[in-house]
């Protein structure tokens, strides 16, 4: 889930070991940017020879059905790239039914940082392979409470209406085949793993 990031200290440092010659840094520099969802940095960071920027890239393009970007890794050599090019544009005929899900994330920071780095870490690039399939998220503003009662007229407060004992971190769209698939798909995300907690919404109609 949204709302937990790694600072542009972090990238810093990712770049600086990166620069060196270190893999593992240039693989961690495509998760930040496959978070933000920065093709264009993925994209760099492949030339950099990052296969794993490539398979993010991939994809992000597949989940998008951008056809032009995963021809190009096609042309480069990417077997997964032209896996999925193929299915775009010979898909399935019976595919699962799929159902549509919010999800809500809490969470604040001392939960974040007492939980163990190697986990978060894995939670922001789990957090990133669903962004990478389809999941629409983002990190939560400063909300508004808008009112209008009996079409009279209109009545703006701040904040939230509800209260919880952590804040909202932030929201996401994803979709999955049943409730458990959602459960599953979300329970390793960063509000989940960071001493928070995910609420799991079904949109019905």
């Amino acid at each position: 889930m949204p709302g937990m990031t790694s600072t542009g200290a972090d990238r810093e440092t990712l770049r600086a070991l990166a620069d060196d010659g270190n893999a593992k840094a240039l693989d961690r520099l495509a998760d930040l940017a496959d978070e933000r969802g920065d093709l264009d940095e993925l994209e760099g960071l492949l030339d950099e020879g990052s296969t794993h920027a490539g398979r993010l890239l991939t994809r992000r393009a597949a989940a998008a059905g951008d056809l032009r970007r995963l021809q190009s890794l096609t042309d480069a050599g990417s077997a997964e790239a032209a896996t999925a090019l193929d299915r775009l544009l010979d898909p399935p005929p019976d595919r699962p039914a799929r159902h549509r899900f919010l999800t809500i994330g809490y969470g604040d920071r001392a939960g974040y940082d007492r939980t163990d780095p190697a986990v978060r870490d894995g939670a922001h690039a789990h957090d990133a392979r669903l962004r990478a399939a389809g999941m629409d998220a983002g990190i939560a503003g400063t909300p508004v409470q808008v009112r209008n009662h009996d079409a009279a007229g209109v009545r703006v407060a701040d904040g939230p209406y509800l209260s919880s004992a952590l804040p909202v971190a932030g929201f996401a769209i994803i979709e999955a085949a049943s409730l458990a698939e959602a459960i599953e798909m979300v329970s390793g995300t960063p509000c989940a793993v960071a001493h928070g907690v995910v609420e799991v919404w079904p949109l019905e109609g």
